[in-house]
């Protein structure tokens, strides 16, 4: 499929997101974006509140600008409840839409894990790890209960039990150990990941926000 990134930019949050969506976009649509249009259509924001940094980016829709009748789509964590100001689905929208008018700026809105709970990337990745490898999340879940049990010790985020997930996985050179790493990592992969639409409720609702602009 041909695609036009004048008339499409996603604002992301970080590196891991970058190429999550990048490699969806292939998986899904396509899509293989050479290392000028990743740039062009995919931009990280480095946080859910520091859309403002890219408000050139946002405000190429117009009249007579750049991307005239182009759309802006945010991609960004809709976070948990409680643990911060503006986390969890409903606080990041309300957040996020006020900012978009305060700002001026118009874009259509996604949060990971399916746009309707609270949850990151990380959510959404774990329900595609591989079955074959459930075993290392399964070694996860008892290093958490025995972390908790000991009182006084801070659960690791998901972040880095994503981490572990591919480390086990991968080989102990160090250009295996590069692969770990965000901006490195390859979703394509199946032996590792299984991005499939169909079986996956969040990969679903995803997939039906970008029909809209990819079909």
């Amino acid at each position: 499929m041909a695609i036009d990134i004048k008339l499409l930019k996603i604002f992301v949050e970080g590196d891991g997101d970058k190429v999550f969506v990048r490699d969806i976009l292939k998986l899904w649509y396509g899509i293989n974006l050479n290392k000028d249009q990743l740039k062009e259509l995919i931009v990280i924001c480095k946080g859910y509140n520091q859309i403002n940094n890219q408000i050139d980016e946002f405000k190429q829709i117009g009249v007579g600008e750049k991307r005239e009748a182009g759309k802006n789509l945010i991609i960004f964590d809709a976070d948990y409840n409680g643990r911060e100001v503006n986390h969890g689905f409903t606080n990041k929208v309300a957040y996020l839409k006020g900012e978009g008018v305060k700002l001026g700026i118009d874009f259509e809105l996604f949060l990971f894990p399916n746009n309707h709970d609270d949850g990151t990337l990380e959510t959404m990745l774990e329900s595609c790890i591989n079955p074959q490898h459930v075993g290392i999340m399964e070694c996860w879940e008892g290093f958490e209960s025995c972390v908790q049990a000991k009182g006084r010790y801070t659960i690791p985020a998901n972040k880095s039990k994503m981490y572990v997930y591919l480390e086990c996985l991968c080989g102990n050179s160090n250009s295996e150990k590069e692969k770990i790493k965000d901006p490195n990592r390859d979703f394509t992969l199946t032996d590792k990941w299984v991005i499939d639409d169909k079986t996956n409720a969040f990969l679903g609702a995803l997939k039906n926000f970008l029909n809209q602009y990819f079909l």
